[in-house]
This record gives structure tokens, sequence and C-alpha cells, in this order.
């Protein structure tokens, strides 16, 4: 029998890589969301920590502190409490709850800086680091990041191939530029042809045109061009764009076709990859990451009230990214076409948690008044109030238990 693991392990760490390489639906996807902590962050979170020991720059009793937009903290967190660190993970508010818990599950202090975009928590953590007893690994700037990719990740995808298949393209969200840039030097080294293509929001498309917006692929895309791609830009062929509905719409299909419960950068991913393969053919090994579980992503795309059913046909309103019906002694109005933030503050103007995560497309707003508020082409009766994008229970009233939520009606 052969076995992942022969034998007892010394602790979590030793289950970082090693993760399988599917070959779905003619791409190649390398199931990065098994590892630790759930996402492929966890590579660079051991290799960073593990070189700042060897080097002295990281001992005993210090705090390791990074900005980080979710998984990267998620990663560091779970590496700092096997090793005995302090953690403070600096990130924007407006991010999936999930990655907020599960750094504060492995101990660290989560520290909030601006507002879905990584940039004032990226000057916050680089300004703790260069303080006595604090340790940045600095993900977005540092050459470990590449090297980890080259030399490990790398290494384990093209071992993972057919035998005698070299990789034509490789295409991935920038986040960090980390992966994109590390693999493909790893794939270069085997095949000189090989094309790099880099993938950013249609919402946000920073590298293309310097556009710096909200989406819903979190992880990429965080609010500036990260100096790993900067220095290393010169490598890539193309830059393409996916958007925030379509990444959402595959991550859901991933998951009911393929078993593959993964997050929207996955399901951009996906999409790119395969636009990629239909509009050059003659790339035959198309090879992408699939990066984090879809369980950071539960309350924003897949959560209802326990005793709510799905619809037996899903209704337009059922696939938007997430939708949440409360009841509304005071109507809270907000005009059709309005932001999140519109939402936000109407929703405090009648007494309800405002946590909202600034992340509703505009088309998606819609308003309550009437006797219905309509949702796409559905109407849903009164008493009855609609917020999309609403992540930790922003619907639920600061006064009133969740299960005091009515169950919604999508009957014209």
């Amino acid at each position: 029998m052969t076995l992942r693991f022969g034998t007892v392990s010394n602790n979590i760490l030793d289950a970082i890589g090693d993760t399988p390489l599917l070959h779905l639906d003619g791409i190649y996807a390398k199931i990065e969301f098994l590892n630790p902590s759930g996402s492929i962050k966890t590579h660079i979170a051991k290799y960073m920590i593990e070189r700042a020991e060897r080097e002295g720059l990281l001992k005993p009793g210090d705090t390791i502190v990074e900005a980080t937009s979710g998984n990267t903290g998620n990663a560091l967190s779970m590496v700092a409490a096997v090793k005995g660190y302090r953690m403070l993970v600096v990130m924007p508010e407006g991010l999936s709850s999930e990655r907020v818990a599960i750094s504060r599950a492995f101990g660290a202090e989560v520290l909030f800086c601006g507002n879905f975009h990584v940039n004032e928590a990226l000057a916050r953590a680089k300004q703790l680091g260069e303080q006595p007893g604090y340790f940045c690994p600095s993900q977005f700037e540092s050459e470990w990041n590449v090297e980890e990719n080259r030399e490990i990740l790398g290494p384990e995808i093209l071992a993972q191939l057919p035998a005698g298949c070299v990789p034509d393209a490789l295409v991935l969200g920038v986040g960090t530029g980390g992966t994109l840039i590390g693999v493909g030097q790893a794939f270069r080294a085997v095949n000189p042809q090989v094309r790099l293509f880099a993938m950013e929001p249609s919402e946000s498309c920073t590298i293309l045109c310097g556009e710096i917006a909200s989406h819903t692929i979190e992880g990429i895309s965080d609010g500036f061009v990260p100096g790993i791609f900067q220095r290393h830009a010169s490598l890539v062929n193309e830059v393409l764009s996916v958007s925030s509905v379509d990444a959402v719409t595959e991550m859901k299909r991933l998951a009911r076709r393929h078993g593959l419960f993964c997050g929207p950068s996955s399901g951009a991913h996906m999409l790119a990859a395969q636009r990629i393969r239909a509009k050059f053919p003659e790339l035959k090994t198309v090879v992408t990451v699939f990066c984090d579980e879809g369980e950071k992503y539960l309350h924003e795309y897949f959560m209802l009230p326990a005793n709510m059913a799905r619809p037996a046909s899903a209704s337009s309103w059922f696939q938007m990214p997430w939708l949440y019906v409360i009841a509304s002694p005071q109507y809270a109005m907000a005009k059709p076409g309005s932001s999140c933030c519109a939402w936000r503050n109407a929703l405090a103007a009648s007494g309800y948690s405002n946590r909202c995560n600034n992340k509703v497309p505009r088309r998606n707003a819609v308003c309550a008044a009437g006797e219905c508020v309509e949702v796409g082409n559905e109407m849903l009766p009164r008493p009855a109030m609609v917020c999309m994008g609403a992540v930790s229970c922003a619907g639920v009233p600061m006064d009133r238990p969740a299960h005091s939520i009515p169950k919604i009606s999508t009957t014209r």
C-alpha cells in the first residue's frame, strides 16, 4: 500500500504540499485548497518563516505581522501557532468573515485597516515590522515568495504531469504575483516557450489599465500592482480579465459538477484557462491552480437559514452572489442602483447591524417600496427588505434573534 504519510508526522506543517493535479475539462488544475489552513498560501507562509528563522530575523518571543486579504493571514497564523510565535494579521474590512475567523481560531490578533483593498494594511504592517520584536514577511515584495514557488511548487506540478508532457501555458490571477512568476520560472526551465497569462477581475483591471474598484474575486487585485509583478512583468505574455459574476458562477459549477468546493478565484482561473485554450489551440497543456477552499465563503455565497428550502427551480434572485431578506418594521429606503454604502446607511437608520462588505454590484441594489420589492425579475412580498452583499448577518436586527428572519416566497 502506498501512503502519502508513511509514518507519524512531526506536526501539521508536514501536510503542506503534494496536493492532487487534476485534468478537468481539458485543463490541468492543481488543487491547492487542500493544504492545511485551506489555501495555496501555506507554502510561502512556512517557507518565509523558516527562512527568517535561519537568517536570524525571527526569534522566540517575536511577533509575525503581515498585510493580507485573508489567505496568507490564515496560513501564517497556523504556522505561528505551530512554532509558538505571536501573530498579528493586518487586513482590510469588507472581506469574507470566515477568513477573519480562521486567523483568530489559530490564536492570531486581527487589526483592520482600510476597506477591501490592502493598501492601508500594507503600510501599517510595514511600519510595525520595522519595530523591535516584529517580523514582516512582506509577501507582496519578497523574492522568497518567488523562490518557494520556483523551487518547490513548480517542480511539484511538473512531476505530476503525464510522462513526456511539458506545460504550454500557465494561467493565474495576480495577488502577490509570486505563484505566477515563480511557477512560471520553473516551467520555463523545461519549456522556454511556455506562455504566462495573468488574470484580474474585469471590475478592477489594475494591471491592464490602472483601475481600482471593488470585486468579489478575493485574493487578487488588492488595490495596487505588487512589487513582485512589477519586477518580473517582462516574463508575462498577456493579461486577461474575468468578471466577478462569471467567477462565482463557475465556482458553484465546480462544486456541483466536480465536487470541488473552492473559492471564486478558482472559478476565475478555470474560466481564464479555458478561454486561453480556446483562443490558442496550439497550447495543449494549460495549467492553473485552485487556490482556496469554498468554506472561506460560506456566508457570502452558500448560507441560508436552516429552515429555508431552496426553490425547486432556481429563481433569478437565487443566482446572485448573496441574498438576504429581513423582516423590517420600518422600511429602510435605498433607491434602485444604490451602492452597498447606501444600503448600509439605510439599514443603520432602521436599527439594523451595519456590517456590510461594500461588494454589491450597483446593478443589483434594489428598492423596498410598494407592495413588493423587485429583485432581478422576481417580486418578493412585503414585509421584506433585501440587502445583497451583506456579511456577518448584516441584515439581522441587533435586538432580535437570527431565527426571526422569515422564509421568503418567489411567487409573483
